[in-house]
């Protein structure tokens, strides 16, 4: 089933997006404390209010963070509740158009993050590619403008707003040359994580003056102005760092708790093998190119039931195309 989503023709949508920021804002705070049980959110006036009552019988969306915090004599026109903090469902819709009530399903989640990075103990990490019909994320040169559709690039820049860092390989930094911002939409960039050992320049990244970290198992010369974390390699060579440790790594002594994965597909591959990907996202153009740079670069296997399966799982229309996100199951392997 493929769900409708935003097309945001209307202003609300911007209200919208300061909910979003400001429960992200008011997690990263103050946790999951004892009574904190939803989010009462008034959209009557200009002001958006966290309140103990709903107020507004019309004018208000709750928010539930567990199906045990949800009281029956709450009396609001639209209810949300955040399952396991990975999935949403609507309780109750009695005012929001569907596009805006599906806006609102699709971007909830991402601000619970840090709560499960707390029980994990790591960074939670979600990876993205915009892809062709077959799998496709740059022609063979390299060439991979325009795969995603404007509306994807507005998604990708929210993600990166809600998330606490951005990761990408050192191969894409120097391919791309890569911004790392979030220019399209209000919020703050976050902190740019590079991985690898490959001699590069950093100016596309410092741009911004965000703070920069370079992950590496290497011992040469850095950048001054970024801040390196040397982390011991294991494997043949002993220059790979395994993904878990570094999202432990940058948890602990960065207090990064969600990072959003932009590639390459070395890296991100490589982080669905160690069972680093919390969650997949995968926009898909409508295009064919027959050749090219493959998204994932997976061991071979001989037998349908030795591929990675998604549960949950769910399909958004956007644009010209069309967003998946599934959280891989790893226990079929």
């Amino acid at each position: 089933m493929v769900d409708k989503t935003h097309r945001e023709t209307s202003n609300s949508f911007h209200l919208y997006w300061k909910v979003l920021l400001a429960i992200k804002s008011f997690i990263r705070k103050n946790g999951d404390p004892p009574g904190l049980v939803h989010f009462p959110v008034d959209f009557s006036g200009d002001n958006l209010n966290f309140d103990e009552e709903v107020k507004g019988e019309f004018s208000t969306v709750a928010i539930f963070i567990d199906k045990k915090s949800v009281k029956k004599e709450i009396k609001a026109s639209c209810s949300f509740l955040i399952e396991d903090y990975t999935r949403v469902s609507i309780l109750k819709n009695e005012v929001l158009p569907e596009d805006e009530a599906h806006f609102l399903t699709l971007y909830l989640p991402y601000c619970f993050l840090d709560i499960m990075a707390r029980k994990e103990q790591r960074a939670i990490s979600i990876s993205h590619f915009a892809q062709s019909l077959d799998g496709k994320i740059a022609t063979s040169t390299g060439n991979s403008r325009w795969i995603s559709s404007e509306e994807n690039l507005i998604h990708a820049h929210r993600m990166r707003a809600l998330c606490d860092g951005i990761l990408v390989g050192v191969n894409t930094l120097i391919r791309d040359e890569p911004r790392l911002t979030v220019r399209k939409v209000e919020g703050d960039n976050p902190v740019k994580i590079i991985v690898g050992n490959t001699p590069a320049s950093f100016e596309s990244v410092k741009k911004s003056n965000d703070k920069v970290l370079y992950l590496t198992s290497g011992n040469g010369s850095i950048d001054k102005d970024i801040e390196v974390i040397r982390h011991k390699g294991k494997g043949k060579g002993k220059g790979h760092i395994p993904p878990v440790e570094i999202l432990k790594k940058i948890y602990k002594d960065s207090g990064i708790h969600s990072v959003y994965i932009e590639g390459g597909a070395y890296t991100t591959s490589t982080f669905l093998q160690h069972g680093a990907l919390d969650e997949v996202q995968l926009f898909l153009s409508p295009v064919l190119f027959g050749s090219g740079i493959t998204n994932f670069t997976l061991p071979m296997i001989n037998e349908v039931e030795e591929s990675w399966h998604f549960d949950p799982y769910s399909f958004y229309t956007m644009g010209n195309g069309i967003l998946f996100k599934g959280k891989p199951k790893l226990e079929e392997r």
